[in-house]
């Protein structure tokens, strides 16, 4: 699946409930704003390994498993065939 914009993956994030989190973490452990590193995945064609590629779970306050849980729903969303809908247009 090509995306052509950053809105795929910011509309996972905000429907999952955690880009902030994603945002304070990227921004701590690298010091990127989340558009660089969108960029750099696309760019790298990583974007299906984003979450895994951008972050060192274990030191998170979130931990592990929270994004393992949300590595796997992104790659199986990108890797579908179906678009991504976002279900929660009401947080706009």
């Amino acid at each position: 699946m090509e995306f052509t914009s950053t809105n795929d993956f910011i509309d996972f994030l905000r429907t999952e409930g955690c880009m902030d989190r994603y945002i304070n973490n990227i921004m701590s452990q690298q010091g990127y704003t989340i558009e660089s590193v969108i960029k750099r995945s696309k760019k790298d064609r990583t974007f299906d390994n984003i979450i895994n590629n951008t972050l060192n779970w274990r030191d998170t306050p979130e931990g592990q498993e929270f994004w393992a849980r949300k590595n796997k729903k992104w790659k199986e969303i990108f890797h579908s065939n179906k678009t991504f809908i976002h279900k929660c247009k009401s947080i706009w």
